[in-house]
Order: C-alpha cells, then sequence, then structure tokens
C-alpha cells in the first residue's frame, strides 16, 4: 500500500492496474493538491475504487464533473437538471418494483456483460466513467475489468508495431444486436452513426499506447470484416484471459472509478428476476485527446 502526501491511500487491486483509494470522503470539498493526487492515481491505475462513500445523485456528479464536462446518459435518471447526466442501470422500476428481465429496458442493459469500454461510438469520446451501488445482490452482478494498457505492453514487439496506425470502426447498434437484434430504435441509430477510432489509444500525460477495442468495435478499416473479426476477436481474448480480471464484489456505497482510454470492463448476470441491483453511473467527456479531430464519421 502507498501513501500519498495528502492522507490518500493507494491498496492494490491487481498486479498490472488498479487501486483502492482510502482517506477520502467524496462527499466533502476536496482540494486542488487531493484532486491533483486522484488525477495521477487515475492515469496510473486506470481503475480507482473507493468504497464506502453513499453518494447521492448531486454529489456524484459534483464529483465526476471535477474531471471534466459530463455526458448526457442514453438512459437518464430525468430530463433535466443533474438527473441528465446519471445513467439508471438498475433492474428496479421507479417504485422500487423488480423489471422482467426480458422487459426491452433490461436487454438493453444485457449488452453490458459483453466486454465494452463506455462511449467509444459517440462522437466525444469517453475520459472516465463512474459507478456507484445502492443495492447489490447477494450474489453476482459483479463487474470485471482489464487493463488494455497492459494487454498491449504484453505484446511481442512486432505485432505491437503492426498494430500501429490502424483504425477500428465502433457501432453501438453491433453490441446491442449481440444481445437481440432490433433493441436499438431507428432514431438512436441515426443519432449514433459508426465512427472510427485509433486501435491504439494514447494517455496525453504519460503517452502509454493502450488497445482501443471491445463490442461496439465492427471491422478494421483496410481489411476485409473475417479478417477484422479474427483480429479483433484475437484481441479480445488476449486482453480477458483469466489472469488479467479484477472482479470487484459491490458493497452498498462503492464508487469505481474507471479510464475508458486503458480499460475494458463487463457486469456479470445474477437472479435479476428476484434480486435488486440499483447502479448509477456518471461519465466524463474525454475533452484531451490528440487524436479526436481526426475521428471520421460513417454514414450509417
Amino acid at each position: 500500500m502507498s501513501t500519498s502526501g495528502h492522507g490518500l491511500t493507494f491498496e492494490p487491486l491487481h498486479r498490472a492496474f488498479g487501486a483502492r483509494v482510502g482517506g477520502i470522503d467524496l462527499k466533502t470539498d476536496l482540494s486542488a493538491e487531493t484532486l491533483e493526487a486522484l488525477q495521477v492515481a487515475f492515469d496510473e491505475h486506470s481503475v480507482l475504487v473507493f468504497p464506502g462513500q453513499h453518494l447521492e445523485m448531486q454529489q456524484q456528479v459534483c464529483f465526476s464533473a471535477l474531471f471534466g464536462p459530463l455526458e448526457e446518459a442514453i438512459t437518464r435518471k430525468a430530463d433535466s437538471g443533474v438527473g441528465l447526466y446519471v445513467a439508471d442501470l438498475s433492474n428496479v422500476d421507479d417504485d422500487g418494483a423488480i423489471v422482467a428481465p426480458d422487459s426491452s429496458g433490461q436487454l438493453f442493459h444485457a449488452a453490458n456483460q459483453l466486454w465494452h469500454t463506455d462511449s467509444t461510438f459517440k462522437p466525444q469520446t469517453a475520459l472516465a466513467s463512474l459507478l456507484s451501488a445502492a443495492q447489490v445482490p447477494g450474489s453476482g452482478g459483479e463487474t470485471e475489468y482489464v487493463s488494455t494498457r497492459a494487454a498491449f505492453q504484453a505484446l511481442p514487439a512486432e505485432r505491437q508495431q503492426a498494430l500501429e496506425g490502424l483504425w477500428a470502426v465502433h457501432d453501438f447498434q453491433r453490441s446491442r444486436d449481440m444481445v437481440a437484434p432490433g433493441l436499438v430504435e431507428r432514431e438512436v441509430q441515426n443519432m449514433l452513426p459508426p465512427v472510427a477510432r485509433p486501435l491504439l489509444r494514447r494517455n496525453p500525460r504519460n503517452g502509454r499506447p493502450a488497445l482501443y477495442i471491445a463490442s461496439h468495435a465492427v471491422c478494421i478499416e483496410g481489411m476485409t470484416v473475417n479478417d477484422s473479426r479474427v483480429l479483433l476477436d484475437e484481441l479480445l481474448q488476449w486482453c480477458t484471459r483469466p489472469e488479467c480480471i479484477y472482479t470487484h464484489r459491490w458493497a452498498p456505497g462503492d464508487l469505481v472509478m474507471w479510464d475508458n482510454r486503458a480499460t475494458m470492463h463487463r457486469g456479470r448476470p445474477w437472479n435479476a428476476a428476484a434480486e435488486r441491483r440499483v447502479m448509477t453511473r456518471t461519465t466524463v467527456i474525454d475533452t484531451h485527446y490528440d487524436d479526436e479531430p481526426e475521428v471520421r464519421a460513417r454514414a450509417a
């Protein structure tokens, strides 16, 4: 365990990435020095776990906004105020009743159980996602994380060189179609046409590259669909080997913050027909990535 000069402690979660943060209350005003220490830790560890925070929606939004502008959520809590920026990832309705697992809304969320990186398909990509737990099931419902930075570093040098300069096309519809075709309405498809991103994404603070792939990635520019799928599937399997996974077992009050530039994650199943899982997510837009002006939208 390491300790910063600001009373923060960082306990490793996995040999390659991740840290549990202690010595902090996210409900209080944070000093500029503390915020800088968190930003440095975020760039270094990629996944930060803050146990026992029990944040209200407003508090989560305020903390998230310290790291940059927030994106409006697709499955938002509300259509105005801070609820615009809070994604409801729960299996309960407004009255607290459990929603049927085969309902369209829950099938929509089921795609979160595929390995993915948030917002790769949007005009502006995501820097960080922050997920908090209010209610958790007795078993199951974990979230798994892998470091795509560590995975890239573990590749042979010649393989790393071969991936330089490649661009992958990302499409929101693809991940949802893998669960149930037709989940994405035409209006949403038109709002989120396929978009190309570099296959490698670099951290602007330290320059370290990471693979930028996962379930939204459809194909590689300049390759056939078949060759693209072979490469993307191979890289996905390489990143998600069992020894590379950190599994977060949620407790009420946990907040987990992760770097979408350098990780993939997926939710794990639970008895969703009988047990509540109430989670909310905020997402920070990446305004610092120097390749972003080169992103090329694709026709739907």
